[in-house]
């Protein structure tokens, strides 16, 4: 039982039941039961075809979900008869008590109306999108496709939807897909509000109306009185089918939960509430008082009792008014035979019965008087008494009332006072410490589960001593104790004795930086609670003081951490760690973190770091670590944000591993590469550091993007081969090998180029981008501006999930580029961003290296109809000295330069090397006069057959050294080279040379040229085809 004291007079109301009152149409069925009540609804729908959307309220909220099942119930049970009587060819049931999203909601209906696989999958999808993206699960809306498919699916069928919403306001099921739409015949919706259970509608009209919306008609239910007719019985029986509702909700089986169970918790928070929430914090404590007073047991060695406790916390709506709460009471103690507890008027003395195991007290006399307690008071209850809650009383701290509680597991004391203060007698309120001798030995605290203490300043209870006697304390709750903080807790016991309390899960602390001022303070650090192994849960709230939260002081078994401000107090924390955490799921942070300079999220299983409260005027950081952390997605920032130093790897858990990575890098004699190193397995965590910056460009990125080992084995992709798709695996794709010519060795060509370009590329990491996936999803993630624009050199292999490489970023200091087996890059592989216009781009680059890019169409073009207008800067690719492109059977030309009033070109090129690339047309396109390329020194063209020209009718190479050309039978000129007595080389078939255009020029002439003939070709019939492909 509980003994709820007040000092104050409640008056006892009864339950009063109330048609709910709105605008439009309502309607009111008289019943007593749920299954009448429910075939009474199954009538009225089939006498009426008006109002496509129809809310049901139930009893005044009670029950209405509960019928709606045996609707839905009889609907399907009746073998379609009923269905049939109500004209329905589709019948959808979707109970959504438990929100989630819009998202959610979606996905029943999709699972109700049986939808194609490859629909369904689309909810894994866009979940596995929303998390890189860090959307959180409330907010993640419909899918389109999913909207189309339902909607096609319902429009030409009548159908009835029930629906149960937990989202505690109208959903309109348009959103989802479902045809609700003006007053169509046929298509109707039943739903009720399902947030939770126990809950009684006494809203004011107009915040019903907001909250049912454009519901056609309002229905509710109404007991008709006759002569059996027992108002108890009748509450009673709604109660009850309320906690079946709940104890279903929980998935908790019997006998751990039952509906009587249910009950109980309800009457406990009930009693509770009578009058007034004695500053209850039902979030934090809910639990807590089920748990500890014994409602609520561990039974099966499974699951334990606080475990049961949160899934009922999370089923039960506990937002009750006053009147409803003293019905619950009424009811509650009808059906579980229990006694009502009488009111406490202020005066008398208080008793409490030998068999209560609860008590709450609270005191609001005049000018917030506190209450004097007797130490007698618990005599007669003290082994039975399980949970003490006292609010503004004062009694003697050096001997307390509940001294005689053996039985004791909840303790919270708020605002209240050392009757001895000032007296000369020690009480614990001072900084000296109390003996427990004097509190019989502390065998009130000695089974003590749960300790909170609220601006009551007795120190003695937060002593390493007091923590000692609390051998089995579970969860301690500190707030606004004075001149106390995280710091002073201490985890160390006398020498005698094993370290401090090892059993505590929760630790929350709270303080008033108000509270300190004046008062001098010392740097202060967070305590080491390392040997705390089972605490899961840390939260700090006002703890401005600390300076300092380092490595290894938190145990690894933390599963949450939470740290806020308030009252626009800067917290001077400037470093925190939370390496050796490797549970750690949840880091929150909110407030004004100005003075945070390090922050370490190593080796830790967080999913999304969330930092966008940390500051209101931004946040800079000069080191975030989150190395190791493999099951990272997100990382959300404050609206400014800058880093100096950022090491992220999602590769491996590993840590010591990673951090040998860092520090034995290639560069890292260079300190700059230290500044930015990142490791990805997955492309999409790209995204979150868009919005990202480094302090004033300093440093230089690493950035590299690997899929784990075994996804070479399986990854997937979808590629082209003619005009149909088909799925295959990267280690698929066809070799680069040209067997056309028997004289020509085409892979070695590329090998022996390859090896050339990947040893520079390792020569060069300091500014290093490497992107290689095998994700079988596709993304069109923007590189960051921030790393992009300081990247020395690009590696972007063997990726299905890229299709295009988008940055906002002009690449300034990119110097080699390499991009290979990308068999999703479609179109344009590096599109041109608008807010560019007129920059120029890829000035340094020096190497271009493009291989096996199935379905690519350029590499980059600037004069499609969305950025016609685009122009390049003078500079733009003025460094760009070798060209290598083979196996892009779908490219129709590389570099547009000239048509973007780029006079200088390529000045710098000196190797063009192009295989395989049956669609190409022109490699650099131009129709006016000729473009001289001055220091162009190796040609080398083989199986191009669209090839028509290089660059224009005519291009200039005085320098031009060597070329080779196989299977270019479109392109009929060569270039113009220098004057005699220079010679150009020249490797090709005896056909195709004699078939040459030439304009007579003194530069370009037969003459100029020292050709060599291939003396075998295996099929002269397929001289002017393309590859297969």
């Amino acid at each position: 039982m509980v003994s709820i004291v007040v000092s104050m007079v409640l008056p006892w109301s009864t339950w009063l039941m109330v048609p709910m009152l709105m605008s439009g149409l309502v309607k009111i069925i008289e019943a007593n039961y749920i299954n009448e009540a429910a075939e009474k609804i199954i009538d009225l729908l089939e006498s009426t075809s008006k109002g496509n959307v129809i809310y049901f309220n139930g009893w005044d909220g009670v029950g209405a979900s509960a019928i709606l099942k045996v609707v839905a119930r009889l609907l399907k049970s009746s073998s379609g008869a009923t269905a049939k009587k109500l004209g329905l060819h589709k019948f959808i049931h979707v109970d959504c008590s438990l929100w989630q999203s819009k998202r959610s909601l979606q996905k029943a209906i999709a699972e109700e109306l049986d939808l194609p696989l490859s629909l369904m999958a689309k909810f894994n999808q866009w979940d596995e999108e929303d998390d890189f993206n860090g959307t959180e699960l409330g907010a993640r809306e419909v899918i389109p496709d999913v909207h189309h498919a339902i909607f096609k699916d319902l429009a030409n069928h009548a159908f009835l939807v029930i629906f149960h919403n937990g989202s505690g306001s109208y959903i309109d099921l348009m959103d989802c897909g479902v045809p609700i739409i003006g007053q169509l015949p046929g298509k109707r919706v039943l739903w009720t509000l399902s947030q939770g259970r126990f809950r009684v509608f006494t809203e004011e009209k107009e915040d019903l109306k907001e909250l049912v919306g454009p519901s056609y008609m309002s229905l509710s239910c109404y007991p008709y009185d006759h002569k059996d007719f027992d108002v108890h019985s009748f509450h009673g029986s709604l109660l009850h089918v309320e906690a079946e509702e709940v104890a279903n909700y929980t998935g908790v089986p019997e006998p751990s939960m039952s509906p009587m169970i249910v009950l109980k918790c309800a009457l406990y928070v009930a009693l509770a509430l009578r009058g007034d929430d004695y500053g209850i914090d039902w979030a934090t404590h809910a639990t807590n008082y089920w748990v500890c007073d014994g409602i609520i047991e561990e039974v099966d060695g499974h699951t334990s009792a606080w475990e049961i406790g949160d899934a009922l916390h999370r089923s039960m709506h506990l937002g009750w008014n006053r009147h409803y709460s003293d019905g619950i009471v009424s009811t509650c103690q009808y059906l579980l035979q229990k006694r009502r507890q009488g009111d406490d008027d202020g005066t008398t003395a208080i008793q409490v019965p030998p068999q209560d195991t609860s008590f709450f007290l609270t005191a609001n006399g005049p000018n917030n008087a506190t209450r004097e307690l007797e130490a007698i008071m618990f005599t007669h209850s003290s082994h039975k008494l399980r949970v003490i809650h006292l609010s503004q009383c004062s009694f003697s701290f050096a001997s307390p009332p509940f001294i005689c509680c053996s039985s004791l597991r909840f303790l919270l004391l708020h605002s209240c006072k050392d009757k001895d203060a000032g007296l000369g007698v020690d009480g614990g309120g001072g900084k000296e410490h109390q003996s427990c001798s004097s509190l019989n030995g502390g065998e009130c605290f000695r089974k003590l589960w749960v300790l909170d203490l609220s601006h009551t300043d007795w120190y003695w209870l937060l002593s390493a001593e007091a923590l000692d006697l609390m051998a089995n304390l579970r969860e301690l709750n500190v707030k606004g104790v004075k001149h106390w903080g995280i710091s002073h807790l201490t985890s160390v016991r006398s020498s005698t004795k094993q370290p401090g309390p090892l059993t505590i899960v929760k630790l929350r602390v709270t303080t008033n930086p108000l509270d300190n001022i004046g008062q001098e303070e010392s740097p202060a650090s967070f305590p080491d609670l390392s040997s705390w192994s089972i605490l899961k849960t840390v939260i700090l709230d006002g703890c401005v003081e600390l300076e300092r939260l380092g490595p290894h002081v938190l145990p690894p078994s933390l599963e949450s951490f939470s740290f806020s401000t308030n009252n626009n107090v800067e917290a001077k924390i400037r470093s925190i760690s939370f390496q050796g955490c490797t549970l750690l799921k949840s880091v929150f942070l909110r407030g004004l973190f100005n003075s945070l300079l390090e922050l370490d999220v190593s080796g830790t299983s967080v999913k999304t770091l969330d930092l966008r409260e940390t500051s209101w005027g931004g946040l800079f950081l000069s080191r975030l670590s989150l190395l190791g952390c493999e099951k990272l997605h997100a990382i959300l920032w404050p609206p400014q944000m800058q880093v100096k130093v950022l090491h992220i790897d999602t590769t491996t858990a590993e840590l010591g591993h990673v951090a040998g990575l860092v520090a034995g890098s290639p560069s890292s004699s260079t300190a700059d590469f230290k500044h930015w190193y990142i490791s990805l397995r997955d492309i999409r965590l790209l995204r979150s550091l868009n919005n990202v910056d480094s302090y004033h460009n300093t440093g230089s990125p690493h950035l590299e993007v690997s899929s784990p080992a075994s996804a070479a084995a399986t990854g997937c992709y979808q590629g082209i081969i003619g005009d149909e798709q088909q799925v295959m695996t990267i280690s698929q794709l066809p070799q680069p090998t040209v067997k056309i010519y028997a004289d020509v060795a085409a892979s070695a060509v590329l090998k022996d180029h390859h090896l050339q370009g990947q040893a520079t590329l390792s020569q060069a990491m300091i500014c290093h981008i490497s992107l290689q996936d095998e994700m079988q999803s596709s993304s069109n993630s923007s590189l960051p501006d921030s790393i992009c624009r300081r990247a020395v050199t690009l590696n972007v292999h063997d990726s299905s999930s890229i299709t295009s490489i988008t940055a906002h970023s002009a690449w300034h200091y990119l110097k080699q580029c390499q991009v290979e087996r990308c068999p999703n890059i479609q179109g344009v592989v590096f599109p041109t961003s608008p807010n560019l216009d007129g920059d120029d781009i890829f000035e340094d680059l020096k190497r271009l290296w493009v291989s096996q890019l199935r379905r690519a169409r350029y590499i980059w073009d600037w004069n499609t109809s969305s950025s016609s207008s685009f122009r390049l800067g003078p500079s733009s690719f003025e460094s760009l000295e070798f060209l290598h492109l083979d196996h892009c059977p779908r490219l129709i030309h590389v570099l547009p330069l000239y048509t973007s009033k780029n006079h200088l070109g390529c000045p710098e090129l000196k190797t063009l090397e192009i295989v395989c690339c049956g669609d190409l047309k022109e490699v650099f396109p131009w129709d006016g006069e000729r473009k001289e390329f001055p220091e162009l020194s190796h040609i080398h063209l083989h199986e191009l057959p669209a090839l028509h020209s290089i660059c224009g009718h005519t291009m200039f190479a005085p320098k031009l050294e060597t070329v080779t050309i196989r299977g270019c039978w479109s392109l009929k000129r060569l270039p113009a080279v220098g004057a005699p007595p220079h010679i150009t080389k020249l490797d090709c078939d005896k056909q195709w040379w004699d078939g040459l255009h030439w304009d007579g020029h003194a530069d370009h002439q037969p003459s100029l040229y020292d050709p060599t003939y291939s003396r075998h070709c295996n099929n002269n019939t397929l001289r002017r085809l393309s590859l297969l492909r």
